[in-house]
């Protein structure tokens, strides 16, 4: 805290307010011993992705940002790699830009960060060998590729021929710090004066020989930055795996699994040449096929970096775990509905896509640590809320993308037109499939669940049951003639689509308490809260009372 506010704020999940996954980053980038470093650090942060982003900053001369002013950046947490990210943005005073009476054309790269203060992602990565080493590789090679004064000149000057008809016209251009249209035209080579010192070609040119000059010498150590897997459930015989190398020249990458930990195998070699499951040649992303048999629930993976037959460095430093079957079942995704118009409102009465989860096992299971997703490439998408389900119960879920309405609103919604839900957990550091359904296009208030709780065929209902039984006691199959009922939970007044001859109310004990005959709706209001049994014209529906 400062004062009365975060120093640092959620973007997304903001209902969940965690910052465990931050804290974690912190501690273990402050308080690991340098030489511990590099292993502990790339277990929750993609480091090699923030070294681009430090040699870019420090080429480009952008000063407004984390590594001098502690500035204009953001962590994201990658679904997919489980890792934090750097992002920049604002990326304004750069280039020849100065407010603050510095030379960025000379500052040495590699004490960028002010002297007196604390930048610990850039000073203590700077104290560790290899992402020294990382980092002047990096500014040798944008130095000499994308940032090479002529590449750039040429760029700029396409960009400024296009825009000068524009600029020109643009009567609040003058207004922008009474620049002329000859400072635009000429931004190249001149300076503007006051805080634009250089023009951006020749701040280029001072700033990459210097650079150049400033930095070490070099020895090439390759660096594996990242790996994930794009492959499906349940894996056991195919799946393609992706490992992402950066300055791999003259070295193999392969890498190796086991299912115990102790015993590991071989994989073949994998390849960046565009053949066979690599998808493009010399993208730095090496790619293999993996074949596994045999019913092992999961496996632990590791990459290496080999040169002339010698191991030289393993990635990550503990092996990760991979899990190659669903878990076993208990939890399920029992119904879900994609375009609920009348069916079922929320807390504020607006009517949202909806998945319901049953407990089919015969013990209360913590929904903690469990995620559901619309999309597998990012299985966490949106955490549970830490409750607990009894044996037995049904919970619904309203899937409207708006995480502020409350803990049971996911940060997603259901597409119309059909899509895919999945159910994870989290177990041994990976998450693990649990369930999954991929549903059809559903006309509105139409519902797709399992024919019974728990069971592996589904249909399509046009009497669904939101948080509550599929039972077909109390759900009408696709019929012209089906009941439909709405609002469900109601606070009173419960509708019909059609006028219905016989209408009964049975409190749980089985007691009658409303009745009524050739009516469209049903006044409930008054009832305590809580199930009733509603029939009409001899079919039985389960009606939730909110008060």
């Amino acid at each position: 805290m400062a004062g009365d506010y975060r120093i640092y704020d959620l973007k997304t999940n903001e209902w969940l307010d965690d910052y465990s996954d931050l804290a974690e980053f912190v501690t273990i980038l402050n308080q690991t011993p340098i030489n511990d470093l590099p292993c502990e650090l790339e277990k929750v942060f993609n480091a090699d992705q923030y070294l681009h982003y430090a040699a870019l900053d420090v080429l480009t001369g952008n000063w407004d940002n984390y590594i001098y002013n502690k500035n204009n950046y953001y962590l994201y947490h990658n679904q997919q790699t489980g890792l934090l990210e750097y992002l920049p943005y604002d990326l304004d005073n750069t280039l020849g830009i100065d407010w603050v009476g510095q030379n960025w054309t000379t500052r040495n790269i590699y004490n960028w960060a002010p002297s007196s203060e604390d930048r610990p992602l850039f000073k203590r990565l700077m104290q560790v060998p290899q992402y020294r080493d990382r980092f002047t590789f990096l500014i040798r090679h944008y130095s000499a590729t994308v940032l090479l004064p002529s590449h750039v000149s040429a760029l700029a000057q396409g960009y400024i021929n296009m825009l000068i008809p524009a600029a020109s016209a643009d009567p609040y251009r003058s207004l922008d710090y009474g620049f002329s249209m000859n400072d635009f035209t000429n931004s190249l080579i001149d300076a503007a004066g006051g805080h634009v010192d250089r023009g951006i070609v020749t701040y280029l040119e001072q700033r990459t020989q210097n650079a150049i000059s400033q930095a070490d010498e070099s020895n090439g150590t390759p660096s594996i930055f990242g790996s994930w897997i794009n492959a499906d459930f349940p894996l056991i015989n195919n799946g393609t795996i992706h490992l992402s190398a950066g300055d791999a020249a003259g070295y193999d990458i392969s890498w190796t699994y086991s299912a115990d930990g102790t015993n590991w195998s071989a994989a073949s070699v994998m390849l960046d040449n565009g053949t066979g499951a690599d998808a493009l040649a010399d993208d730095g992303i090496y790619s293999a096929v993996l074949q596994f048999s045999g019913t092992d629930p999961f496996v632990y993976y590791q990459f290496n970096i080999f040169q002339s037959g010698n191991s030289i460095r393993n990635y990550p430093c503990s092996p990760k775990t991979l899990f190659l079957t669903k878990t076993a079942p208990g939890l399920f995704i029992n119904e879900v509905m994609s375009n609920n118009e009348s069916v079922i409102t929320d807390e504020e009465n607006n009517y949202e896509d909806w998945i319901e989860l049953w407990n089919g096992g015969t013990a209360a299971l913590s929904l903690k640590g469990k995620f559901l997703t619309d999309n597998p490439g990012n299985p966490d998408k949106w955490p549970l809320p830490d409750l607990t389900l009894s044996s037995g119960a049904f919970i619904l879920f309203q899937a409207d993308s708006d995480e502020e309405d409350g803990q049971m609103h996911c940060n997603f919604s259901l597409d119309a037109d059909g899509e895919e839900v999945r159910l994870y957990q989290k177990e041994q550091g990976a998450l693990r499939l649990i369930d999954d359904v991929t549903f059809p296009a559903l006309n509105p208030d139409h519902s797709w669940g399992r024919s019974a709780d728990g069971s592996p065929d589904w249909i399509t209902f046009s009497g669904s049951t939101p948080d509550a039984s599929n039972s077909t006691t109390g759900i009408s199959l696709l019929k012209t003639d089906a009941v439909m009922i709405y609002p469900n939970p109601s606070r009173g007044i419960v509708n019909f689509n059609r006028q219905v001859k016989q209408i009964e109310v049975f409190d749980i004990t089985g007691r009658l308490v409303r009745h009524s005959k050739n009516n469209y709706s049903i006044d409930l209001e008054g009832l305590n809260s809580g199930t009733y049994l509603l029939k009409v014209d001899g079919e039985f529906r389960n009606v939730i009372i909110q008060n």
